[in-house]
């Protein structure tokens, strides 16, 4: 069994149709990259996985 076919406890369907009926609401990818030239150094991650770029 894939992770795609199983079910969570409570969900009326598996992950994969989950998956796709999730799909048509997400929006469309961006063009453009991530502007590198913004990134500054150093990057510093916190106890929570977080980064901060910036002042976010």
């Amino acid at each position: 069994m894939t992770n795609r076919d199983r079910t969570i406890s409570g969900k009326p369907m598996t992950v994969g149709e989950a998956s796709q009926y999730e799909r048509a609401s997400l929006s469309p990818r961006v063009e453009e990259g991530f502007p590198l030239h913004e990134i500054l150094y150093p990057l510093v991650v916190d106890g929570k996985g977080r980064v901060k770029v910036k002042a976010n």
